[in-house]
Parts: structure tokens; sequence; C-alpha cells
């Protein structure tokens, strides 16, 4: 009789569960899941940008610091540069506030934060960024979110090389 019993409700509990679908709000012929996809892949795709930065104007020469084993250390220095992109989201003022160590061979590593404010009130960035002073050459990296405006939401990524005859930076990146 107990086994009975369990049978009956194994079957009625089958019976009971096998009624529950899963309802398919989609529209006819549309997959949900070839949308996602296509979505996903549309707000992945990063935008790309060149362009010159030019300098403007000195900011706080900051304090330098010799260091015991010969190398020394800037720290507080502020400097405004232009950045003309064929962008308008990352052209504008920018302003850099560096840190550098300099070693005894004259090479250095820099760093620090800036702040894009994009022309005609577009929006703002707000980067840190890392470069060097080699035999290769004055580089410097730097990735940025976007705080206001148009930008606001977004993450760009640069790469600047110093041009020494012009005394411009050449730079390109990318943003989403």
């Amino acid at each position: 009789m107990k086994h009975l019993n369990l049978l009956a409700w194994i079957i009625g509990a089958t019976i009971l569960f096998s009624g529950c679908a899963k309802e398919d709000f989609s529209p006819p012929g549309l997959d949900p899941v070839d949308q996602e996809t296509t979505s996903l892949k549309a707000a992945k795709k990063a935008l790309s940008f060149s362009g010159v930065c030019s300098f403007v104007a000195d900011g706080d020469e900051g304090n330098l610091m010799e260091l015991p084993n010969g190398k020394s250390l800037l720290e507080g220095m502020t400097t405004i540069w232009h950045d003309d992109a064929n962008d308008p989201l990352v052209t504008g003022q920018t302003t850099w506030y560096v840190k550098q160590k300099i070693e005894a061979d004259g090479t250095f590593k820099y760093w620090g934060k800036a702040e894009l404010l994009c022309d005609d009130g577009l929006g703002k960035w707000q980067m840190t960024w890392r470069g060097h002073l080699n035999e290769d050459g004055l580089i410097a990296t730097a990735v940025g979110q976007g705080k206001e405006g148009a930008v606001k939401g977004m993450v760009a990524e640069w790469t600047y090389t110093m041009d020494f005859g012009l005394f411009v930076y050449n730079f390109t990146g990318s943003y989403h």
C-alpha cells in the first residue's frame, strides 16, 4: 500500500509540473540571444582617434628634491596643453599634474593625473597616465574616464609620443 501511495504521488507531481511551461514573450522570428550578442558587440566597439597635443602654458613648476642615491624627484608640477583630435569628444584643454623620477643619466619616468575639458562644453575626462624618456624618445600612455557631458561613462586610452622638433605630442587612442 505504501508503494502504491508513493507511486500515485510521483504520477500526480509529474502531471502537475509537466503543465508548467516557459512562456516565450519574444515576437515570432526574433531570437533574443542574437539581439544580446549584437548589442554587446556594439557596446564593446571602440572608436579610434588621433591628433596633436600642443603646449599652452606652464602651471606650477613643482618642487625638485635631490635623493640620496643620486636621483631626483619632482612633485607638484602642472602644465597645460591643448589636444586637437579628429574627434570632438577628445579635443580640448588638458591640465597635467606631474610627478617625475629623474635618473642620474638624465632619463626619467613620469606619471600623474590629467583632466581634459572638451571644447564647446562637450564633457570632461579624468585621466591617469605614466611615461618615460629613454633612448627611444618620450612616450606616455593614459587611461581616462568620462565624468561629465557627452563623455560621461565612457573609457578611453591614449598614447602620446613627443615630436621634439615641433615640441608637440602626437597621439592616438580609442574610446568606448
